[in-house]
């Protein structure tokens, strides 16, 4: 019986394997596809773990994260406060000296 490959098997036809021509060749692309997949689970995995130190890293810093930003306000506010300071200071007059009375020539 000679069959057709570009023709789909018929329901109840029987079909004949065929045997791989290069196997080897087939076996050795599969291969190096399952150890590609097996390489790349493995980075998955390290980014993961990656991920997670530098979650653990932000969570221990939002503990201080109130302080940072109080620190750039402090930094704003406090020229205000001295040039405040300078124009409500009271400064006193300097005093007039006094003028001493020319003394005749004797």
């Amino acid at each position: 019986m000679n069959v057709n490959p570009y023709e789909s098997p018929r329901l109840g036809e029987p079909t004949e394997e065929k045997p791989m021509g290069d196997s080897d060749d087939v076996r050795q692309i599969l291969i190096e596809i399952r150890d590609m997949q097996r390489e790349r689970l493995e980075l998955q995995r390290e980014m993961l773990a990656f991920q997670r130190e530098a979650m653990a890293r932000t969570q221990r810093l939002t503990k201080f994260s109130r302080l940072f930003m109080i620190v750039p306000i402090l930094f704003a506010v406090i020229p205000f406060y001295f040039l405040y300071q300078t124009m409500t200071r009271v400064r006193t007059l300097p005093q007039t000296p006094i003028r001493v009375p020319a003394r005749p020539l004797p």
